[in-house]
């Protein structure tokens, strides 16, 4: 294990290095040579949404009408992992009303790899429906408020232009998570390190009239968080993805006090991260943690900025 760690950490720095003076190398070094096939889809199709759930239906439902203002004529399926509290079940009985929602009960999981399970969901959808397409699976804590409605549409662009990505979506929102919150150092700490350590890649998208957009993003691996991923291609965890910066990322719910599920924090494995409950992380701070960060900010004018940010832990 710590050979297969050092042989990682290595491949990573020398992709990072790579990065700003070939980038097309440093894409090699981080998704291989192999592309991942897709499948001919309608682009005019909007892809189906499949939101990952157990005992969280405050936060569902407003996940659920965020993905409506982005995707209002996707459907929304809710793989629901067992809920047993009766505000879960009461909420996933009312969302099953709704127009294009549907709710596919399934076992509790145990451990994080039971996640991929979600992938007999995925293909028995498009089975059913007769039709590939690109689709999109998430949690149930992702919240875009914070995003242009236009996220969609950037994702899939960024997907035809780096071929090599299997799936593409949000950066998870740090800079504006209050510093009571009981884990602050920990997710800081955790992201820092982890992703936003690193500069952000600009990628610029013509629109009519001859102007740019610039887009800003990264890729790093991504888990059961929002993301769009190729038609045909099965769903698993980790898949090497590209993630995206302001206007287009996400608040990941569980880190705001007024989010929080009581019942979710006493049901939950203890083998799945829980960022509701300060007992499933260390309360040290490494005294070697990263100080400074990379992050993109919006102007009024809606001009994206690459900028340094400054991690001042809480006390």
């Amino acid at each position: 294990m710590k050979l297969k760690a050092t042989i990682e950490t290595l491949r990573d720095r020398v992709r990072r290095s790579c990065e700003r003076v070939f980038p097309w190398l440093a894409d090699v070094i981080y998704f291989g040579l192999d592309t991942p096939k897709e499948d001919d889809f309608d682009r005019s199709n909007p892809p189906p949404v499949f939101i990952i759930h157990f005992n969280k239906p405050k936060q569902l439902k407003a996940c659920v009408d965020s993905i409506a203002r982005i995707l209002p004529k996707s459907d929304v399926i809710i793989i629901d992992n067992g809920s047993d509290s009766d505000a879960a079940l009461i909420e996933l009985s009312e969302l099953a009303k709704c127009q294009r929602v549907s709710v596919s009960y399934q076992d509790k999981i145990s451990r994080p790899s039971d996640l991929n399970k979600a992938n007999a969901v995925v293909q028995r959808y498009f089975k059913e429906m007769g039709v590939s397409n690109r689709y999109v699976v998430t949690d149930c804590d992702m919240h875009f408020g914070c995003a242009d409605e236009n996220v969609i549409e950037i994702y899939y662009d960024l997907l035809d232009s780096f071929k090599s990505a299997w799936c593409c979506g949000p950066m998870l929102k740090i800079s504006d998570v209050d510093k009571a919150y009981p884990l602050y150092n920990q997710l800081m700490v955790r992201h820092i390190d982890a992703i936003y350590k690193y500069p952000p890649r600009r990628w610029s998208k013509k629109l009519p009239g001859g102007e740019k957009n610039e887009i800003y993003f990264n890729a790093f691996n991504i888990d059961t968080t929002f993301a769009v991923h190729r038609a045909g291609q099965r769903f698993r965890r980790w898949r090497k993805g590209l993630r995206v910066y302001p206007p287009y990322d996400v608040w990941h719910l569980d880190w705001y006090a007024e989010w929080h599920e009581p019942h979710y924090k006493k049901s939950a494995s203890k083998n799945i991260i829980n960022w509701s409950d300060a007992g499933s992380f260390s309360q040290q701070v490494n005294e070697v943690c990263p100080r400074w960060y990379w992050d993109v900010e919006v102007n009024g004018d809606g001009k994206a900025k690459v900028v340094r940010c400054k991690f001042v832990p809480s006390k």
